[in-house]
């Protein structure tokens, strides 16, 4: 049984992507500019591609620092929230106590809960006290006997003497005068008589360099610097600089990112106290390794764009140097190598093609016929050496006669020659063939067998209209035409032009020129 071509997707895909690929070869074939634009266009959208993802990784990565250190943030608040808890208990707990002016200022009780809060706030609180309205310190938790220090003049007393603080109040950093000028800050509350009046403060002392270290345990790599500030921007602690005093000059912190210094920092809350936490994120490092980074694959993708670019222009001349070589070929193939007219083959060609254009338009087609008459009995006589000038010089003739781009003179073989004229009627063909022999005549190159004593041509046309039914053969009818007249111009003693329409009756019209002055 005779097998079937079976048409499967597959086969419908190859067959279209092989379609398409030689679409696309023969379109750079005749646009080889199209390779370079290409290159540079994939080049500049590399750079691009890159260079936006560069953008967002930077981005990416200063948002992953700023993530890190709100975590920084939080935890740090965190921590302080719950010992600030502590320590605001122990203080109502001290500011609420019945005072006996007999017994010590602080109870035992009370005491009892302070050193079980300095035991479980990692040992920050250094000292607790009672002020009384006088600003004098009453017996301090770990030196009951020490002097008597007034403190009339400490930011925390005169806040609540003067009745503008009622909370929990958190003092700036100070220098201790009864712990030998620790480095510490107060943290204080009111205490209050019958009737609301001013009895006092009860105050807890928290060493700043223990307070120090308790943030320092939160740091990471990805933090820069972490302030515990109050609300006022008053900064308390800083993991960077503890021994200065600094302000923020910050306002009422109402998010999580705040500008400090013109860097974006991220802040959290301490709830039980006026107090937040500002970490600044350690952008320049993050950014350090990003432009080590960013200057490799920067490289790179310049590289990679660079050799695209320039392997592209390369293709582009290669492709171009190969077309003009194939076009060189082509014309090659399509010559005639002695005489530089278009040869048998490119004939061929442009008869197929002027027929099917004149069959679409009912257009009329020429031929010429052409042959030197007594050519063979020339080469006997002169030598195939002048024999072939003499085919040069003819060629020539016959070239300077077409004149219009759309005509083709070629050499059809030996001595024959053929010219193509498309849209040329019957009287504008023959009008051409007697200009082209009498071109040849008036070479006067002497020919001893020639009945002239020259070389002459003799010239067969025809014309055809392409809409005619009796003209199934096409160019190649026409064309046998033509080598029919030549044959009746050569019968009629040469040197002759004979011509006929085909699809009308024969109608020859042989023509003879007078002689001509011959040369040797």
């Amino acid at each position: 049984m005779p097998t079937r071509n079976v048409i499967t997707p597959f086969s419908y895909v190859g067959r279209i992507l092989r379609r398409g690929s030689r679409h696309l070869l023969a379109t750079l074939d005749a646009y080889p500019n199209l390779i370079s634009v290409a290159g540079v266009l994939c080049a500049v959208v590399v750079l691009a591609g890159t260079t936006a993802w560069l953008t967002a990784d930077r981005a990416g990565r200063i948002e992953r620092a700023h993530e890190r250190a709100q975590s920084v943030a939080s935890v740090v608040a965190s921590g302080l929230n719950a010992n600030m808890n502590i320590y605001s208990a122990l203080l109502d707990d001290m500011a609420s106590a019945p005072r006996n002016a007999a017994a010590s200022p602080i109870s035992d009780n009370v005491r009892e809960r302070i050193r079980f809060g300095q035991a479980v706030s990692h040992e920050l609180l250094d000292d607790a006290f009672i002020v009384d309205a006088d600003g004098t310190v009453e017996a301090p938790f770990e030196n009951p006997s020490a002097a008597r220090v007034n403190l009339s003049d400490r930011d925390y007393f005169q806040a609540f003497a003067r009745g503008t603080s009622h909370g929990l109040y958190v003092s700036e950093p100070l220098d201790s005068r009864i712990r030998d000028g620790r480095r510490s800050i107060a943290l204080a509350r009111r205490i209050e008589g019958p009737g609301g009046a001013f009895e006092g403060v009860a105050v807890l002392i928290v060493r700043l360099d223990n307070l120090q270290r308790f943030i320092g345990g939160f740091e990471s790599r990805d933090v820069e610097a972490v302030h515990v500030v109050r609300n006022d921007g008053a900064v308390l602690v800083d993991a960077q600089r503890p021994n200065e005093n600094l302000s923020l000059a910050l306002h009422e912190i109402r998010g999580e990112r705040i500008d400090l210094a013109g860097v974006k920092c991220c802040s959290a809350r301490v709830d039980s106290a006026p107090l937040a936490v500002v970490v600044a994120p350690s952008t320049h490092r993050t950014l350090r390794v990003w432009r080590h980074q960013a200057w490799w694959q920067g490289l790179l993708a310049a590289g990679f764009a660079l050799t695209l670019a320039v392997g592209s222009m390369a293709l582009e001349s290669a492709l171009r140097s190969r077309y003009k070589a194939l076009t060189r070929l082509r014309e090659m193939s399509m010559t005639d190598g002695l005489t530089g007219l278009s040869n048998r083959r490119a004939l061929d060609i442009r008869l197929d093609e002027e027929w099917r254009r004149a069959s679409r338009k009912n257009r009329q087609l020429s031929i010429l016929f052409i042959d030197i008459d007594k050519f063979k009995l020339f080469n006997d006589e002169y030598g195939h050496a002048v024999g072939d000038d003499v085919l040069r010089n003819v060629a020539q003739c016959i070239g300077a006669q077409v004149s219009r781009a759309q005509d083709m003179a070629a050499r059809y073989g030996g001595e024959e020659f053929a010219v193509v004229l498309p849209d040329v009627g019957a009287e504008e063909a023959a009008g051409l063939a007697e200009r082209i022999r009498h071109a040849v005549e008036g070479l006067r190159i002497a020919h001893a067998k020639s009945d002239a004593g020259a070389v002459t041509v003799s010239v067969g046309c025809a014309t055809g209209t392409a809409s005619l039914e009796n003209l199934a053969g096409g160019a190649e009818q026409v064309l046998q035409a033509a080598d029919a007249q030549l044959l009746i111009a050569k019968a009629s003693g040469r040197n002759r032009v004979s011509s006929c329409v085909l699809g009308e009756p024969v109608h020859n019209q042989p023509v003879r020129n007078e002689p001509v002055e011959t040369r040797t």
